[in-house]
């Protein structure tokens, strides 16, 4: 039972010592800055996520209560239309259609498919009014909450759902990718493998504690629909990086916008034992991974600003900007280490920078304790009771340490900060079973 406990925090260990690898010695060669302060303080975020997480799944605190499955297919029966009709129009709006056309959202995903490069431009080229306005971004951020769970919960009980609903949700899944495809954009697409990934583990990992993992559910099916998702995943992104710098054979960092921080590392080990038909798509993929961990390395000696809780999340300052006359971002370190060429807006910045703005760097410490320990409490939530809301922000964790590297993701878009919340505040409720005088809040 432990090591299955364990699973996640190995897993997630490993995957942010990988990204420490890459950035000191992988094909891309950045410029060394603050090298051992660095070093330092990588190594205190990596122990203290671990002993937050190995604090959390020792604790004898386990929710006593438990949901009733039919309960959660029940919802999921009646939202799944509610949430594919929504999709549609984000897809719509995303495209940057004015109204609905077939003939259009066609002729946008063929030329995803064809010419990335080209759709990635057209989507910052459009303008004029989006579909549905202002009225449907306010309308979706607010159902957020009961509007992002969807996708998740369906994968988990897909077996159980009615086939109109399996239909619907298969329906969703496809416009989703294609609201990305359309544009060039690969963070959509990643998005939607990585809950496919999470909820196959999920339910490997319940099974196993159930001591119904037998040999003829071997999970081998799984593993190779994990494998070709992954080879589909890489040959996607390789296609949508190829075609925004003309062809497959281009290696110009120049075109990274990242200032005089990098260059590429023909020496690297990477570099030398990479295929050379992988080796281009390898370069951007290791930029992807490391540019954030760039930016952080540069900006941990920057005179600190507290930002009131604000600073960690780009959605929070675009909503408060207008109380600080609209320079609120101006006191982040993202505007700070500009003077680097480091662009506030076009550069990635870690996690860790984003959360400093409000914490300090050596604050994040603290944080990073906190996201393990909440990681694993959610975790041995999902196991002991299969609790929907667990699943669902076990996932959005998942998702927070994968952009690790790159940017508070989470936090950044308001979809996602307002299921976050709003999912772990009920969460929180129902573990610790919060009251208001002798009647219990939900």
């Amino acid at each position: 039972m432990r090591h299955i406990l364990l699973k996640p925090i190995c897993y997630a260990e490993i995957y942010l010592c990988v990204i420490a690898v890459l950035f000191f010695f992988g094909p891309i060669r950045w410029e060394q800055h603050n090298l051992f302060y660095f070093s330092f303080l990588l190594f205190l975020y990596y122990y203290f996520f671990w002993k937050g997480y190995h604090l959390a799944i020792n604790s004898s605190k386990v929710s006593t209560w438990y949901w009733h499955e039919d309960q959660v297919i029940h919802f999921l029966n009646k939202m799944i239309i509610v949430n594919l009709v929504f999709t549609m129009i984000a897809a719509i709006r995303y495209i940057g259609l004015q109204s609905f056309s077939i003939t259009a959202m066609v002729n946008s995903v063929i030329l995803g498919v064809i010419d990335a490069g080209v759709a990635y431009k057209n989507k910052f080229d459009s303008g004029g009014e989006l579909y549905g306005g202002a009225f449907f971004s306010s309308i979706y951020v607010f159902l957020a909450p009961l509007l992002y769970p969807i996708l998740p919960l369906a994968m988990f009980y897909f077996g159980k759902l009615k086939l109109r609903n399996k239909i619907f949700f298969v329906l969703t899944v496809i416009i989703e990718i294609i609201r990305w495809v359309a544009v060039g954009t690969n963070k959509g697409v990643f998005d939607i493998f990585f809950i496919i990934i999470t909820i196959l583990f999920v339910k490997s990992s319940i099974r196993k504690i159930s001591n119904v993992y037998t040999k003829r559910k071997s999970g081998w099916g799984k593993k190779v629909i994990v494998l070709l998702l992954f080879c589909l995943i890489l040959g996607y992104f390789g296609n949508n990086i190829s075609s925004r710098l003309g062809g497959k054979e281009t290696i110009n960092l120049s075109q990274m916008t990242l200032g005089e921080g990098a260059e590429y590392n023909p020496n690297s080990i990477f570099s030398l034992i990479s295929p050379s038909e992988i080796l281009p798509v390898f370069v951007f993929l290791d930029s992807y991974l490391t540019q954030g961990y760039y930016s952080t390395s540069i900006a941990i000696t920057e005179t600190f600003t507290p930002m009131l809780g604000i600073g960690n999340s780009m959605f929070l300052i675009d909503n408060f900007n207008f109380l600080f006359d609209d320079k609120l971002l101006d006191y982040s370190y993202q505007a700070k280490i500009e003077k680097y060429g480091i662009d506030r807006f076009v550069n990635w910045h870690s996690f860790y920078t984003w959360v400093a703005n409000d914490v300090s760097f050596l604050g994040v410490v603290f944080v990073m304790f906190l996201l393990g320990y909440l990681g694993g409490a959610i975790y041995k939530d999902v196991l002991y009771t299969r609790n929907p809301i667990a699943i669902v922000l076990f996932c959005l964790f998942t998702q927070i340490v994968l952009y690790i590297p790159a940017n508070n993701q989470i936090f950044a878009q308001p979809i996602s900060f307002m299921a976050f919340v709003c999912l772990l505040m009920m969460w929180l409720i129902r573990r610790y079973r919060l009251k208001v005088g002798k009647y219990y809040i939900i």
